[in-house]
């Protein structure tokens, strides 16, 4: 497994996208892709009540017993809804993370019928945060010089989302919840729970392609 160990080499910009001064968020956008390829957002405009009932039901799901989640579970990563608990490396080896995973699609909606209130919280909050990021989009084009336009239509259609469950494991420290990698969507939103945990590779540590927006 990656080392443990904490590289300080600086902190994660945040971008506040409050206000209405476009020309200074998306500059604060672009340079933070630029420098980091990562930055958290403020004021983007999810409400809590929104990201909390989204994530009650994520929790409810993942507690429904194992014959119903495992009807949705599959190792076609095409399929959607998919349920599963394992991935495969490049080089074919099996390797078993300490995760659970619920792969959704966004755009058209395709999630589990349940638990009954799945669905329900679902729609509020990926609309709300499909408007958060075709914002996040429109600045960067504006930071870029480009048409604000530019990333509307094909290139930022569809989306998926990945619900991640880490249950309790006995030693952490022989466990791995996901193995470092790269997004391959033209813009990633993350939402971490109380419990954190998320790393990312910066400043040369590696290979980090794309661009993402961590939610708090």
């Amino acid at each position: 497994r990656p080392s443990s160990s904490v590289n300080g080499k600086g902190a994660l910009p945040v971008v506040d996208l409050g206000g209405d001064d476009d020309g200074r968020i998306a500059e604060e956008i672009v340079r933070a892709g630029r420098e980091f390829g990562f930055f958290q957002v403020v004021n983007h405009g999810v409400p809590e009540e929104v990201m909390g009932a989204m994530m009650r039901a994520a929790e409810e799901f993942f507690a429904l017993p194992a014959d119903e989640k495992m009807a949705y579970y599959s190792n076609d990563g095409k399929k959607l809804p998919r349920f599963h608990t394992s991935l495969r490396n490049g080089a074919g080896e099996e390797v078993l993370y300490w995760r659970d995973c619920l792969k959704l699609g966004c755009h058209p909606p395709e999630w589990p019928d349940k638990p009954r209130g799945l669905g329900a919280a679902l729609e509020p909050y990926t609309a709300a945060v499909r408007a958060a990021a075709r914002r996040v989009l429109r600045l960067t084009a504006i930071g870029l010089g480009l048409e604000e336009e530019h990333f509307e239509g094909s290139l930022s259609g569809g989306g998926m989302m990945n619900v991640n469950h880490y249950p309790p494991c006995p030693d952490p420290s022989l466990t791995l919840g996901i193995a470092p990698h790269c997004d391959p969507g033209l813009v990633t939103v993350l939402m971490e729970n109380v419990g954190g945990g998320l790393q990312m590779l910066l400043h040369g540590d590696g290979d980090a392609g794309g661009g993402g927006v961590m939610w708090v």
